[in-house]
């Protein structure tokens, strides 16, 4: 760096020149980084910023937190040359109990008939450890410390333990928060633990693409047969890269607004919501939970997909405790979760797919009435089988709505994204009472109580049927059934 007014004086040597330099530059710099000061600040108070000064390097960094409106605002701003984003962060407000989020969605069934997964072994891929003081002895975690303090962790594992407190949980943390180290992590559980569930409440930006990661999940999940529950993402637009995965049940989040009760005008959409993706991906999310404003353990009003995601999870374990016959049947699980779904946030009651909320938000006393009552089937397709198959399902009641679902995983081939298409039909003998036929991995029915007391309760026939030819060297089409 030089100077046009450093002046040398003639007496001085080369050292002394050099020492006398140096005193100079330093001057000159802290002015610089004194002007900078006053224009950051300035600029701070103009939007009304609280921002924290890190000394990172000359001159010192102003971090701040901004909500999209803030950033959006200030990028108007011709003074400003560029906005780096560090990261994406959940919000956290004061906010209601997990209890009424758990009684909303009637999670709390499953325990009170007895049934708090003790024996079904869950596992949850995180990017910090949870704090097992907080948790108990069911927490482990997997090649890490005996307890943790990443609050993100803590939750998101709490939140699975207070619906399935006999679960056994096993938390690892992925080891350089990419998605190869996170996919690594989640291999481990499956492989190595042997669990039956995964949650991942975490994810990366593919703008709605299909990737590579969202392949090699896909693939995990076919091969090893085990559920994995994904959040959404929060960023009000594209699904995360592992949400757009096909074999997943990805979740999206509802503010419950603390009722303990669902009803028709109960739930609201999170404006934080990812539903978005690119053209030629399935539509997801796949379902909501509540995942606003929710109190655990000291922390206050968290919210974000994370806080949804863990209620499925530990839905899924509840049913693999009431049905242990499930547990190797992602197909059968996931269509019952998107069958139980009978209110969504924006008209009350679900009828068919909405593309920000998928089936809808689920209601955990149906998932456990499948569990209980067996309420459930497969069937296997293969290129050469016949294009379609038949089941007897039976309506108890002509009071209430009947709620049927199908789904079925994709197959990776060639490195290359296979999925074929299946459609559901409804009979009352030879009558079609109703039918889903949407391009997707999953099909719901539901026919209102209305119609069922036209036709009466009793025995009425599923029929799946292979749209178009077979992409896929074979397929499991999980079907699920209750009112």
């Amino acid at each position: 760096m030089q100077y046009s007014d450093f002046n040398i004086d003639a007496t001085l040597d080369k050292a002394q020149i050099e020492v006398k330099y140096e005193e100079y530059r330093q001057i000159r710099i802290d002015k610089i980084c004194d002007e900078v000061a006053d224009i950051n600040q300035s600029f701070l108070q103009k939007y009304n910023i609280q921002a924290e000064s890190v000394s990172l390097s000359l001159p010192d960094i102003n971090l701040a937190y901004l909500t999209a409106e803030e950033i959006e605002n200030i990028s108007k701003d011709n003074s400003v040359e560029r906005i780096d984003i560090v990261d994406i962060y959940e919000t956290y407000s004061c906010g209601y109990s997990l209890s009424s989020a758990d009684s909303c969605i009637r999670s709390n069934t499953s325990r009170n008939n007895g049934y708090d997964g003790t024996g079904v072994k869950i596992g949850v891929v995180e990017h910090g450890w949870a704090n097992r003081n907080l948790i108990g002895s069911k927490l482990t975690n997997v090649g890490g410390p005996t307890t943790g303090t990443d609050d993100h962790a803590t939750f998101v594992a709490g939140e699975i333990h207070t619906l399935v407190p006999g679960a056994n949980i096993y938390l690892i943390k992925s080891a350089s928060n990419t998605t190869v180290a996170d996919l690594d992590a989640l291999e481990r559980l499956m492989t190595v633990n042997k669990v039956q569930v995964i949650n991942m409440s975490l994810g990366f930006n593919s703008y709605g693409q299909y990737n590579d990661a969202s392949r090699r999940l896909d693939r995990l999940v076919r091969q090893n047969k085990v559920t994995v529950v994904v959040a959404a993402g929060n960023n009000n637009t594209y699904v995360s890269g592992y949400g757009v995965a096909n074999n997943v049940i990805t979740v999206g989040s509802v503010n419950h607004r603390g009722y303990t009760t669902a009803s028709s005008s109960t739930y609201t959409f999170s404006s934080f919501s990812d539903y978005a993706e690119a053209s030629g991906v399935i539509n997801k999310p796949d379902v909501c939970a509540p995942g606003e404003n929710l109190n655990l353990y000291g922390y206050t009003g968290w919210s974000g997909t994370s806080m949804a995601t863990p209620l499925i999870t530990g839905i899924v374990a509840q049913m693999i405790d009431r049905n242990s016959g499930m547990s190797d049947k992602p197909q059968i699980l996931k269509a019952a979760v998107m069958a139980s779904c009978y209110f969504n946030a924006r008209t009350g009651f679900t009828n068919n797919i909405s593309n920000k909320e998928g089936a809808g938000v689920v209601d955990a006393n149906f998932t456990y009435r499948v569990a209980q009552n067996g309420r459930r089937w497969h069937f296997d397709f293969t290129p050469s089988s016949a294009s379609s198959q038949t089941h007897s399902i039976y309506a108890d009641y002509t009071s209430k709505a009947f709620r049927i679902s199908i789904a079925w995983e994709g197959e990776i081939v060639n490195n290359t994204n296979k999925l074929t298409d299946y459609d559901l039909y409804i009979y009352n003998g030879n009558t079609l009472v109703a039918s889903s036929t949407g391009v997707r991995n999953n099909e719901v029915i539901i026919i209102p109580a209305s119609k069922i007391a036209q036709y009466g309760a009793g025995y009425y026939t599923a029929k799946i049927v292979r749209y178009g030819t077979a992409k896929t060297s074979s397929d499991r089409v999980g079907l699920a059934w209750e009112q």
